[in-house]
C-alpha cells in the first residue's frame, strides 16, 4: 500500500506576529499568498495535508515527521514517538541491545524514568492524558533522545532478570512450544525469543557504543489524535521536536524478503508439564502475505475457525483445558509471511495430542472448500469485529500509534479507517479465497508437546 499523495505541499511562511501553528493551518489549506509560502524557515521544511483522511504532516528540518488527525469527540490527546532503531540494525544482538535500553537508558532530569517500550519497528515513547501536561510529558520524551544516561547498575539487573525469565520460560510448555515452532518456520533467533547467550553479551560499553550507533541512525515518527485544532496542539509539538539533532529522513521500510514456502514439518516434544495435559501448537501459512483485504478476511476466519474448532475437539472425545483454546494471526512484514497459529491445549497424553492436531488438520483443509463457512457465520463474525474497530478507531491512542509508523509502513490511512465497513461487507467467498490463498495444508508447522513421548504414528490429516 502506497502513502497518499499529499493534497498540499509548500515551505512554510514566516509572518510577524501570527502563531506558528495558525500558519502551519493556513499554508497547508493554501489560504495564504504564494509568495508568503516561498520560504521553508526553521524549524519546519514542509507541510503537507491529506483531507480524505483528516491528517496534517510537518516535515521538520531536522528529518522528524509528524503526523495529526483529528477525532471529533476524543477526550483525550495520545502522541506515540517511533525511534527506528532498526536501521542500525536487527539482529538478535541488536534486539539484545533495544532491550537493555529500555531499563537502562534514563535522562538526567529529576523526573527521568524509563519511558521506552519495544516494538517489531523499534523503540516507542508514548503519551495519553489531558492537553495540558503534554508539553512536559513531551519534554522528558525529547530529553531521552538529545542527552541520554545510561544506569550502569540498571543494565545489571536488566541482564539478571531477563536470563532468570528465559530459564522460567525453558520450564514453560507453551514458551518451549513456541520456540520449537520457530525453529520449524526457519525463523531462527533472529525473529524468536532471545537467547541466554545474546543477554549474557549486553555490557554497560556495548550498550553506550550501539545507543550512539543506533540514535544517529534512527528515524524518527511521531503520530498524534485528539480532538484540537491543529493550531491549538501543533506549535508546542513542532518547538520541543526541534530540540533533536538532524537525521536521516523518514523513509518507507524495505520491502521483506519473501521466504522460501516452508514444508510440512512436524516436531513432538515431551516437558515438564502437569500429567495428563498435551498442547498443539500449529502455524498455516503462505508466503508474502501483504493485501489488506485478504489480512481481514483471514481476521474474520480464525473467529469462525476457533468456534468450528472448539466444536470438532469436543466431538472427537477431547476435553480442552479452560481457554485452552486460540487463535492468532500473524501479519506479513515482519517474516514475510502471514500465519495463521492455533493453540489448542487438551485433557490427555501425547495420543490426545495428535488427535487433537489431525481435527485441527483435517478442518483447515474443509475450510478451503465451498459451503464449509456460511455466509451466516461469517456475517456475524464480521459484525463483530466491525464493531470492535468502531471502538478502537475512536480511541485516540490507535490513531497516534498508527500515525508513528505511517511512512515507513506505507499505508493509507484511508483503507485503515474503512475496517468497520470491510468487515460489514465480507463475504464467505472472499473469506474462503483469502484461505486458498493463504493458508496451506502443504505448509503446516506444528508442535505436540506433553509430559510423555509423543506416539511416532502421528497422522496429521487424522480425527473425525
Amino acid at each position: 500500500m502506497n502513502h497518499p499523495a499529499p493534497a498540499t505541499r509548500r515551505g512554510l511562511p514566516n509572518i510577524p506576529g501570527v502563531r506558528r501553528g495558525l500558519a502551519i493551518l493556513l499554508c497547508a489549506a493554501g489560504l495564504t499568498p504564494g509568495a508568503m509560502c516561498g520560504a521553508s524557515p526553521e524549524p519546519i521544511a514542509s507541510v503537507s495535508v491529506d483531507r480524505a483522511a483528516r491528517i496534517t504532516t510537518l516535515e521538520l528540518a531536522n528529518g522528524v515527521v509528524v503526523h495529526y488527525r483529528r477525532v471529533p469527540g476524543a477526550s483525550m490527546l495520545s502522541l506515540c514517538l517511533t525511534l527506528d532503531v532498526t536501521r542500525a540494525g536487527d539482529t538478535e544482538a541488536d534486539r539484545a541491545m533495544a532491550l537493555a535500553a529500555i531499563s537502562a537508558i534514563r535522562s538526567p532530569l529529576p523526573l527521568g524514568v524509563p519511558m521506552f517500550t519495544a516494538a517489531p519497528e523499534g523503540l516507542k515513547m508514548e503519551y495519553h492524558g489531558p492537553r495540558g501536561p503534554l508539553e512536559r510529558q513531551l519534554g522528558r520524551m525529547v530529553d531521552l533522545l538529545v542527552k541520554p544516561e545510561i544506569d550502569p547498575e540498571a543494565v545489571g539487573a536488566w541482564r539478571e532478570r531477563t536470563l532468570r525469565t528465559l530459564s522460567q520460560d525453558l520450564a514453560d510448555p507453551a514458551a518451549v512450544a513456541a520456540r520449537a515452532l520457530n525453529r520449524l518456520l526457519g525463523e531462527g533467533s533472529a525473529r524468536g525469543p532471545l537467547s541466554p547467550a545474546a543477554v549474557s553479551r549486553v555490557t554497560v560499553e556495548d550498550l553506550a557504543a550501539w545507543q550512539r550507533r543506533a540514535w544517529s541512525a534512527a528515524t524518527i515518527e511521531v503520530g498524534v489524535s485528539a480532538d484540537l485544532a491543529p493550531d491549538d496542539v501543533l506549535p508546542v509539538i513542532v518547538e520541543s521536536l526541534a530540540r533533536i539533532a538532524p537525521r536521516p529522513p523518514v523513509r518507507a521500510a524495505a520491502p521483506h524478503t519473501i521466504p522460501e514456502p516452508v514444508p510440512s514439518r512436524t516436531s513432538q516434544l515431551t516437558a515438564d508439564m502437569p500429567p495428563g495435559d498435551a498442547v498443539v501448537l500449529a502455524a498455516y501459512g503462505a508466503p508474502g502475505l501483504d493485501r489488506l483485504g485478504d489480512y481481514r478476511a483471514l481476521v474474520v476466519a480464525k473467529s469462525v475457525l476457533r468456534d468450528r474448532l472448539a466444536q470438532r475437539v469436543r466431538a472427537a472425545g477431547l476435553l480442552l483445558q479452560d481457554d485452552g483454546l486460540s487463535v492468532a494471526l500473524a501479519p506479513g512484514r515482519g517474516s514475510g509471511r502471514g500465519l495463521l497459529i492455533f493453540s489448542v491445549r487438551v485433557h490427555g497424553d501425547a495420543d490426545a495430542a495428535a488427535i487433537a492436531a489431525g481435527v485441527l488438520d483435517r478442518l483447515i483443509r474443509e475450510s478451503r472448500e465451498p459451503g464449509l463457512l456460511t455466509p451466516d457465520e461469517v456475517r456475524a463474525a464480521g459484525e463483530t469485529i466491525a464493531a470492535e474497530a468502531e471502538t478502537t478507531q475512536a480511541d485516540t491512542r490507535y490513531w497516534a500509534r498508527v500515525l508513528s509508523v505511517l511512512r515507513r509502513e506505507g499505508w493509507d490511512p484511508a483503507e485503515l479507517a474503512s475496517a468497520p465497513s470491510a468487515y460489514r461487507s465480507m463475504s464467505a467467498d472472499a473469506v474462503r479465497a483469502a484461505l486458498q490463498a493463504w493458508v496451506v495444508p502443504e505448509q503446516r508447522c506444528a508442535v505436540l508437546i506433553s509430559s510423555e513421548q509423543a506416539p511416532p504414528e502421528f497422522r496429521p490429516v487424522g480425527g473425525p
